[in-house]
């Protein structure tokens, strides 16, 4: 098995090199996995000692510390819900935002805030000034506001199923719209019987 830790290394960064502040981002990240190679070793020789007095294994084994890659800057909110940016992988120089578990990635999310979600997340982790990311949110509000973007691009991409279990009478003299029904669920062992209201969705199918 593979788990990752991520450990925060300006302050060992400052610590070793006195010139921190005045180092390009390339020398930052270059120094940075030295750091990591070291440590990687130092880990990987204390394995010897776990290996023997926790797991009986005499002589060879398989256990490591491997450096998997430098991220420049990063957002961590829960577990397995973040976003990196990495600048390099294994001693490979990359350009690539991994993120993972947020909202904005779900298929019930709709795809233009998505999109603006990820774009905005992108600037602030490669450094975009505070400023200007709330100046880009308040222009993207207004154009949900005045219709500019319309609204059926901001709707959930929800799928409807089963229609019938839900509608009633049909529109007739007196009401505007088809009935909506609450079906009684099926009883359970031990648990009394319920009604059931439709989804959002399948209200706003029947009314259309």
């Amino acid at each position: 098995d593979t788990d990752s830790i991520y450990i925060h290394a300006e302050p060992l960064l400052r610590h070793r090199y006195s010139d921190f502040d005045e180092m390009s981002e390339e020398d930052k990240d270059n120094n940075l996995e030295t750091i990591a190679m070291d440590y990687e070793k130092i880990v990987t020789k204390s394995y010897d000692s776990l290996a023997s007095d926790c797991f009986n294994a005499m002589g060879k084994h398989r256990l490591d510390m491997k450096t998997e890659c430098v991220i420049r800057a990063a957002y961590f909110r829960a577990t397995r819900r973040y976003a990196q940016w990495i600048t390099k992988q294994e001693g490979i120089e990359k350009e690539t935002l991994d993120i993972k578990g947020l909202e904005f990635m779900k298929a019930n999310f709709p795809p233009i805030l998505g999109e603006f979600f990820n774009d905005i997340l992108e600037q602030v982790l490669k450094g975009e000034q505070k400023d200007n990311i709330l100046d880009q949110v308040k222009v993207f509000k207004e154009k949900i506001l005045d219709g500019t973007i319309p609204l059926s691009k901001l709707g959930n991409p929800t799928s409807v199923k089963k229609l019938d279990k839900y509608q009633g009478i049909n529109t007739r003299a007196g009401k505007i719209f088809t009935e909506i029904l609450k079906p009684i669920s099926k009883k359970k062992e031990g648990k009394a019987q319920r009604q059931l209201g439709a989804p959002a969705a399948v209200k706003a199918a029947i009314r259309y």
